[in-house]
C-alpha cells in the first residue's frame, strides 16, 4: 500500500522523493486539478490515471477527509528493473544487496527468492509501514539501514529523533546490525568544520550501538569529503578512549 498526500491542493516536496518504483514508464500519471477542490479540503487532484496491467478499475478508490485527502492502491513490490538488478548482483556475486521501500517481510522473502548468490541483503527502513512491521522483519535480515530523509516524508521531521531511537533499540535488541544514513554533516559539504550540535548529534548516535554511517551529499558533492571522515573516525576514537574514572 502506498500513501501519496499533498499539501495546501499543491504539489509539494514529498511528490520529488516518490518511490523510483512508482516512476516506471506507463505505471501512472497525476496531474493536479484546482477546479476538481472541494470546498474546505485540501489534497491531490487526479484527473487522469493510467491503471497498472494487473489491476482493475473498480480496485482503485478515492477517499476525501477534512484536512487531506489520499488515494491508496495495491502496489508490488519488485519491478522488472529491481529483478534484473538483482541478477546483476548474483552475475558478480556483490557483498550486499540494499532492498528500498521496504514494508513487510514478505517485501524481503520476495527478494531473497531471486538472490542466488551470497549477496547479503541490507533492508531499508524508510516507510511507516517498515516500522509497524519491524520485529517481522528483523526475522529475515541480518543488517538495516535507516534513511532518515525517506523516513522523515512519512512521519514528519519532529517524530524523527523518536523514531529513530525506537528502530535502533529494537535492531540492537534482536542482535541486528544497523546503517543510519542522512545529513550528519551536512554543513561540511561547503564547511571544512561541522557545526557543534551536528558533533553532539554524531556522538550520541555512534553511542547507541550502530554498526555504520552512510555519508550522502557530504561525500557525493560536498567539497571536504576526507575531513567528513576524520570526523567520524576522531568521534570514534574518543568514544573508545573514554573512561569512567
Amino acid at each position: 500500500m502506498i500513501l501519496i498526500i499533498v499539501s495546501n491542493g499543491v504539489t509539494f516536496w514529498y511528490m520529488n522523493r516518490i518511490p523510483p518504483q512508482l516512476k516506471e514508464p506507463n505505471y501512472f500519471t497525476y496531474y493536479k486539478n484546482q477546479d476538481l477542490m472541494p470546498e474546505g479540503k485540501v489534497g491531490i487532484f487526479i484527473s487522469h490515471l493510467i491503471m497498472p496491467e494487473d489491476m482493475e478499475p473498480d480496485q482503485f478508490h478515492f477517499i476525501a477527509m477534512k484536512t487531506k485527502q489520499y488515494i491508496p492502491w495495491p502496489m508490488r513490490f519488485l519491478f522488472e528493473k529491481d529483478k534484473g538488478l538483482i541478477e546483476l548482483a548474483n552475475k558478480y556475486n556483490l557483498a550486499y544487496i540494499g532492498l528500498s521501500f521496504v514494508r513487510t517481510k514478505e517485501d524481503i522473502v520476495e527478494a531473497k527468492k531471486l538472490i542466488t548468490s551470497d549477496s547479503i541483503i541490507i533492508s531499508k527502513v524508510e516507510t511507516l509501514a517498515a516500522v509497524k512491521n519491524l520485529v517481522e522483519i528483523l526475522t529475515e535480515v541480518e543488517y538495516i539501514l535507516i534513511d532518515r530523509g525517506d523516513l522523515s516524508t512519512e512521519i514528519g521531521l519532529v517524530k524523527v529523533p523518536a523514531y529513530q531511537d525506537y528502530i535502533i533499540d529494537k535492531a540492537v535488541f534482536h542482535g541486528k546490525k544497523v546503517f543510519l544514513a542522512t545529513q550528519f554533516l551536512k554543513s561540511m559539504e561547503l564547511n571544512p568544520v561541522p557545526t557543534i550540535p551536528e558533533v553532539i548529534d554524531l556522538y550520541n548516535t555512534l553511542k547507541k550501538g550502530i554498526y555504520g554511517i552512510q555519508m550522502s551529499e557530504e561525500t557525493a558533492v560536498g567539497k571536504y569529503p576526507k575531513l567528513c571522515l576524520d570526523t567520524i573516525a576522531g568521534l570514534i576514537d574518543e568514544i573508545n578512549e573514554e573512561r569512567i574514572v
